[in-house]
């Protein structure tokens, strides 16, 4: 199963100036594809624990998936200039799903050893680097960092609002594993499945300003 984005998703937040020298843009919302046919919780959750997962060799695909546009609003009421600021670690967050189609079957433990997930890497190829997260089906937030600790900076005159629009370009990195795995109570009762895991990742992220205008 592939994670899914709907392209040129508007997300809108508005950051209100104290009269500080700098305003930083708070959090949008995450954009969290939808499940397709999602099933029911299980009432147990206590019973298989993964052991293993190992990618299957040449499973690894990349596609792209699109853009995202984020909207941020900043109004300076001030009665002097102030900095404000775009933090691209507030979008560069990773989504990661795992899924068959028969894990409900029977439950899995809430806690599960860490695999690793595919990322991509500076040429647009699959890799994998020291990212690990637990095993878990579903969706996991992974913060994969897309230049970290960079923002983007404008200086607002007074009384003066101004839009910043940010848009996240993604890939989506999938793959097939085989997984093997225990029921909690007989460690020695091995079986074997296989997992889809697909790795929505930040490919770009830049930064456009609109006209500055009065504080409506």
């Amino acid at each position: 199963m592939k994670v899914k984005l709907v392209t040129h998703v508007l997300l809108l937040s508005v950051a209100m100036a104290s009269c500080n020298d700098e305003v930083f843009v708070s959090r949008p919302p995450e954009v969290i594809p939808p499940e397709e046919n999602p099933e029911p919780e299980p009432e147990n959750k206590d019973s298989l624990v993964l052991q293993s997962l190992t990618y299957g060799i040449g499973t690894l695909n990349v596609e792209p998936v699109g853009e995202s546009i984020s909207e941020t609003i900043f109004n300076n009421s001030c009665d002097k200039p102030i900095k404000v600021y775009v933090l691209y670690d507030n979008y560069n967050n990773s989504l990661v799903r795992i899924s068959n189609s028969t894990y409900y079957v029977i439950p899995w433990k809430k806690e599960q050893p860490n695999i690793q997930i595919p990322g991509i890497g500076s040429y647009g190829l699959p890799y994998f680097d020291d990212t690990e997260i637990p095993f878990k089906f579903g969706i996991t937030s992974v913060p994969r960092q897309y230049m970290p600790g960079h923002t983007e900076s404008f200086e607002l005159p007074p009384s003066t609002m101004i839009r910043a629009y940010i848009y996240v370009n993604r890939k989506v990195v999938t793959a097939k594993a085989d997984i093997v795995y225990y029921i909690s109570d007989f460690p020695d009762s091995l079986s074997e499945n296989w997992v889809d895991v697909s790795v929505l990742v930040p490919v770009e992220i830049r930064v456009e300003w609109g006209k500055i205008m009065p504080i409506q």
